[in-house]
Parts: structure tokens; C-alpha cells; sequence
């Protein structure tokens, strides 16, 4: 394996990760909204 595959690799890996974080962040926000309706 080159360095060049080992970097596409590591930015997919932290791509995947910030999407995760912001699908959770999503869900948060969405839940957070719901307890507004609710009140």
C-alpha cells in the first residue's frame, strides 16, 4: 500500500465520521424540537 491509498483511506474514515456526528447531531436537534412542540 502506498501513502496515497493510506491518505484516501484516512479520509474517507474521517468523512464517515463527521457524517455520524452530524446524522447524531441531526437526531439531537430533531428530539430537541419535538420537546419544544410538546411544551
Amino acid at each position: 500500500m502506498d501513502s496515497g491509498s493510506l491518505v484516501l483511506i484516512d479520509t474517507l474514515e474521517s468523512t464517515r465520521f463527521s457524517m455520524l456526528n452530524f446524522r447524531s447531531f441531526l437526531k439531537g436537534l430533531s428530539l430537541f424540537n419535538e420537546e419544544v412542540m410538546i411544551v
